[in-house]
């Protein structure tokens, strides 16, 4: 074979003398193993599910080396030398972070911190409101009340929208930049962003390998014999739930900290003043909001029964529910409500209830007790 040279990314490459695997054939290996390599940070799973395609490229891609007249390789006592500067770089980085943290504690301002988060609070609650009002206004939202109810309902939303609007000029000149505002620990929310961004991978990923092992065992189970037609529609629901909720999750796009929460677990597209649960993504505002603290703390202190009110009787008490939603209130707070209980109660089920009240019961047993 003749030599070639290849000149990819500013760098020479041609075959070894034995080598068998054309140029078009290590240009394809190359780029398949950059890519593999680049979507595992994001997704680690592809680097399993690629493996017979990652080995063929790795054999092509050793028959080819480099073609600059001055390369060679490092040795290993290079090799581990390189390794000792870079840890030494990163230990005194980190040490000079956290010395730059630890400063900022003395700035930690407790009133200006709980500006902020009122501050965040208001400004999704006003783009939740103008939003409304474009609704309004243009029939998208509630195209069949009577005229007069409309303006009526548009000229209350006006008279909040300003309000709120004089609450976030306010707040602005309290709190300033909000980047700026550090926590009880030193931390900027780019510092948080960071260490919510490092959780978030953590949990997606574990999350996705679950309903991977999820998926593959109910098919398994349903590509065997001996299921009774109630088991196997069991498994149907639960295969079509685990799938969607894994391609909903596989199909996510890489995020950077830039995009996450600073105060939650999220990213901060996913907050907003309304609240919509989904199979793994859930549109609501953020737990550390205070308005929306305030109402989670209160339904969960609707939705718990008092310790030690238990009535002793002489006869078998009558089934109660695990908990009850009462008819009347917001779909967000029926929403945050049924995922706050879905968490304590993860099997439970929902039913209609006297005066369309909703009731979590325990789910039936088999034998229907």
């Amino acid at each position: 074979m003749p030599e070639q040279i290849l000149e990819p990314d500013g760098t020479l490459w041609k075959p070894k003398p034995w080598a068998t695997a054309s140029a078009e054939e290590f240009s394809a290996a190359r780029a398949l193993i950059i890519r593999l390599n680049e979507e595992r940070r994001w997704n680690p799973w592809v680097a399993e599910d690629s493996a017979d395609d990652l080995a063929a490229a790795d054999t092509v891609f050793d028959q080819w080396t480099r073609a600059e007249p001055d390369f060679r390789p490092l040795s290993d006592e290079e090799v581990d030398e390189r390794l000792k500067t870079l840890d030494t770089r990163i230990t005194a980085r980190v040490a000079r972070s956290k010395a730059e943290r630890l400063a900022r504690v003395a700035h930690f301002d407790e009133a200006q911190a709980a500006a902020r988060l009122r501050l965040l609070e208001r400004e999704a609650q006003l783009e939740h409101a103008l939003n409304d009002r474009a609704a309004l206004g243009s029939g998208d939202r509630a195209p069949a009340i009577e005229p007069s109810r409309r303006a009526a309902e548009i000229a209350e939303l006006d008279t909040r929208i300003d309000q709120m609007r004089t609450d976030v000029d306010r707040l602005r000149v309290l709190v300033g930049d909000p980047e700026s505002v550090v926590d009880e620990h030193g931390r900027l929310p780019a510092d948080r962003r960071a260490i919510t961004h490092m959780y978030f991978c953590i949990r997606r990923e574990q999350e996705v390998r679950q309903l991977r092992a999820s998926v593959s065992e109910i098919e398994q189970r349903l590509a065997s014999k001996g299921l009774d037609k109630g088991d196997r529609a069991t498994l149907r629901q639960k295969l079509a739930s685990d799938s969607r909720q894994l391609t909903q999750l596989a199909a996510m796009p890489p995020l950077t900290e830039a995009d996450m929460c600073s105060e939650c677990v999220s990213p901060s597209s996913w907050h907003g003043y309304t609240a919509w649960g989904g199979d793994f993504r859930d549109i609501a505002p953020c737990p550390a909001w205070p308005d929306w603290a305030a109402r989670l703390q209160k339904a969960r202190a609707m939705l718990t029964v008092p310790a030690g009110k238990e009535t002793v009787l002489t006869t078998t008490p009558r089934p109660q529910p695990l908990a009850v939603i009462p008819s009347g209130l917001p779909i967000a707070e029926v929403l945050q409500r049924l995922k706050d209980l879905e968490v304590e109660h993860p099997d439970a089920e929902v039913r209609r209830g006297d005066r369309n009240k909703w009731e979590i019961w325990p789910a039936a047993r088999e034998d229907g007790k």
